[in-house]
């Protein structure tokens, strides 16, 4: 018998001694957890992912006992990867800025155009003037609004990025442009994503939320006493708080989750349009109001690496006038406002749930996100952008961005 032999049997030999000194309930009981653990283990050998993301919650519950309440403690290497990532976009849309054509044959189209001074605000030195002037260029006088691109229908989702982006980076929000979001809010506290006939099929969650965050600007410039009358900003205030009760309202039951159009015969749970409310309603609610739905957004956060271009299309059938259709083609990217959301439910989870969700954005950010084709794309590298640096703010606020 060689050594390796006599030490198994050893082993073998304590472990029946133990087992006889218990009763025949205990033996069973134990026989039956060394089988669920010795069946679990050979699952996860199978599945190597999954046992790294077991690994990686293991590791990030750990990190959360010495952590201040919300934080999100990163892994070393993580945070470098997330730093990177913010500087290689802000990087590369610094010069898409500066040395571009702003039309919309080379992708400078309004609504892009918003997402990246959104994205990038704070970040990358932008020529607001240049940005003012593109901006009012490419309005829409007649209705004080702006188009998806030339040949498509008033935009009110469009419309509302390009007075948040207004607003993020101190510039003035056209008053026509306010006056068209106040002309199409339904009387429930819904827009549509096209001025549409009134029918509630056509309340968009995605419209509704950039409506109320294009609102939001201009009410807080009015307040500062910047720009705007009494009657107008006590209009949009209005407007806003009937909106997020619309919001608020149209929440699947028991779910943080939202359909694109709640009232409409086909519709989708997108997860990018949740994000996207979760985040509307984290503006225009206080913490305590918003714990069941951050909780039940941890409860059920979809843990799956996608990337960053990966979507979901509403593509409703949108009826403008008597015998006039439009097509909603609004893509809601998952990835960005997946992280967005679940940054600012992190505070409300337990600490499992949080181990749970910090383990996926690690996972998350050890991808190579940034690929030539998301690149290519800047609409996707600002919402891309935007999630990032949301990121960045609540996982450490240590040092800045360099």
């Amino acid at each position: 018998m060689n050594s390796d032999q006599a030490s198994s049997g050893g082993v073998l030999t304590s472990v029946l001694g133990f087992l006889w000194k218990l009763s025949w309930i205990g033996r069973v009981m134990t026989l039956g957890v060394a089988g669920a653990i010795s069946f679990a283990a050979q699952d996860l050998i199978r599945n190597p992912d999954e046992f790294a993301n077991r690994v990686g919650q293991a590791q990030a519950y750990q990190r959360l006992g010495s952590a201040a309440p919300g934080e999100m403690p990163l892994s070393a290497d993580a945070e470098a990867n997330l730093d990177r990532m913010i500087k290689q976009i802000a990087d590369h849309m610094a010069y898409e800025l500066k040395n571009s054509k702003w039309t919309a044959a080379t992708g400078f189209v309004p609504w892009t155009v918003a997402q990246m001074t959104v994205a990038t605000a704070g970040l990358v030195e932008l020529n607001k003037p240049v940005i003012e002037n593109y901006v009012l260029k490419t309005m829409n006088t007649a209705c004080g609004c702006w188009h998806e691109l030339g040949d498509k229908p008033e935009h009110i989702g469009v419309s509302g990025w390009v007075l948040y982006s207004l607003g993020q980076v101190n510039l003035s929000v056209p008053e026509p442009a306010v006056g068209f979001l106040l002309a199409n809010q339904a009387e429930d506290g819904w827009w549509p994503i096209y001025p549409s006939l009134p029918n509630d099929r056509h309340a968009s969650t995605y419209a509704t939320a950039w409506a109320l965050l294009g609102l939001e600007k201009y009410v807080a410039r009015g307040k500062a006493g910047l720009q705007g009358d009494e009657k107008t900003i006590a209009a949009a205030a209005a407007a806003i708080q009937r909106g997020v009760r619309w919001l608020k309202k149209t929440r699947v039951a028991g779910e943080a989750r939202w359909y694109d159009y709640p009232s409409y015969h086909t519709k989708i749970q997108a997860i990018g349009a949740a994000g996207h409310v979760l985040f509307v309603l984290h503006q225009f609610s206080r913490e305590d109001e918003l714990t069941q739905i951050n909780r039940l957004w941890m409860k059920t956060l979809d843990t799956r690496v996608l990337t960053a271009e990966e979507s979901d299309s509403s593509d409703g059938y949108i009826q403008r006038k008597a015998g006039e259709m439009a097509i909603d083609g609004t893509r809601h990217l998952r990835l960005p406002w997946s992280l967005i959301a679940t940054v600012k439910a992190f505070p409300s989870g337990t600490r499992w749930e949080q181990a749970r969700a910090l383990a996926w954005i690690e996972r998350v950010l050890r991808r190579d996100l940034l690929t030539e084709s998301v690149l290519s794309r800047t609409w996707v590298t600002s919402e891309l952008l935007l999630a990032l640096r949301e990121l960045r703010g609540v996982a450490l606020k240590k040092r800045k961005i360099s």
